[in-house]
């Protein structure tokens, strides 16, 4: 074997060992710096939170790793879009679709009819209280419970 194929060989094996290695786990900082910057895209793209950071690390103070994932997917920037298609030009649209984000997530639907008939826009900076529902299982809390639905 000449030495280029020899050398060829060994940069390939490098750079599929170096490929199939996992990214260092997030910090508390980095997990809240990233919640705390609406993604690109969202309603709230270009807003910001001075205190953001602060508070989110403050909730997180002492959770398990368990538990601070599960806050983080409830926290973020909340908002609302809407977007038709230009199916039938300045006479309207075949299909609209609504979409909630919060923080790096959003979930979409198909709109009724073919307008946005919802409120679009930025609700703001939402981090997740330590009883959120969704986690107080998982963070040893007892849920919250909202007055109203009792």
């Amino acid at each position: 074997m000449s030495r280029v194929a020899i050398s060829s060989a060994l940069a390939l094996f490098i750079a599929a060992c170096a490929s199939t290695a996992s990214p260092p786990p997030e910090t508390p900082e980095t997990r809240c710096q990233r919640i705390c910057k609406p993604e690109s895209g969202s309603p709230c793209q270009g807003q910001s939170d001075p205190s953001c950071t602060s508070s989110c690390l403050a909730r997180l103070s002492g959770k398990s790793d368990t538990c601070a994932s599960c806050l983080h997917a409830q926290s973020g920037w909340k908002g609302t879009t809407c977007s038709c298609d230009d199916a039938f030009g300045g006479f309207g649209s075949a299909s609209c679709e609504t979409c909630h984000w919060l923080g790096a997530g959003k979930s979409c639907s198909g709109a009724v009819g073919n307008s946005c008939s919802v409120a679009q826009g930025c609700e703001g900076l939402v981090i997740a209280p330590i009883g959120d529902p969704s986690c107080a299982s998982t963070c040893g809390e007892t849920p919250i419970v909202d007055a109203g639905t009792e």
